[in-house]
């Protein structure tokens, strides 16, 4: 498979996307070859497992988009030899992801800008669990730098080509983001370090002077 197919199945699963279609175009070209279709999903399935996909929500679909064939009604060519859904019934069947933003705010940070609104930084990375506000203080962990949040940018629409990142005021667990942060320091920023409401430094502070005291 060529290069363009990996990247994008890279930038896809950075973005926290679990269950991936694969439609394989023009079909129609090379008269709906069983062997051409088995060979491109024996060459990129072990890719896609590889960089973290389950091969349970992986799912090949052949199709001729010039045609539009096997994308809304099933192919009456394919009968032979397919057996799986349309293009339109595995989008369909897909299962929506939880967020989860019960749980207190978390985000891995990817990469680090300097050049932020207002002369802040910006910290790139997908939020994993809670969500975060503009006026929001956080820390990053371990390094215990404290900051607060000036800016947010959202990487849905960039992400799917529909436009650039949109500015918010708000983000939820699933969402890949920029933030800007004044007040910390970038020099004390490195890989593997993550972002944490700083509000949660205080409760367990007070619940080990709590514990002393008992």
């Amino acid at each position: 498979m060529g290069g363009q197919t990996r990247e994008h199945a890279i930038l896809v699963k950075s973005l926290g996307v679990s269950q991936l279609i694969v439609a394989i175009n023009k079909m129609d070209m090379i008269s709906w070859s069983q062997s051409r279709f088995d060979h491109i999903c024996q060459v990129l399935l072990p890719f896609l497992k590889q960089i973290g996909f389950k091969k349970d929500h992986v799912f090949f679909v052949p199709v001729s988009g010039f045609k539009g064939d096997n994308i809304v009604e099933p192919f009456e060519n394919l009968v032979n030899w397919y057996t799986g859904n349309t293009l339109l019934l595995y989008l369909d069947n897909l299962e929506v992801p939880k967020r989860d933003i019960s749980k207190p705010f978390r985000m891995p940070i990817n990469d680090v800008f300097k050049g932020g609104m207002g002369g802040g930084i910006l910290v790139d990375g997908r939020i994993e669990s809670g969500s975060i506000q503009i006026g929001d203080s956080v820390c990053v962990r371990p390094v215990n730098e404290l900051g607060v949040v000036k800016g947010i940018l959202l990487f849905l629409k960039l992400a799917i080509g529909l436009g650039e990142a949109d500015s918010a005021e708000w983000a939820m667990a699933g969402d890949h983001v920029n933030i800007t942060l004044s007040g910390i320091d970038a020099e004390k920023l490195r890989y593997f370090v993550i972002l944490i409401i700083a509000l949660e430094i205080c409760f367990v502070i007070l619940k080990a002077w709590f514990l002393y005291l008992v």
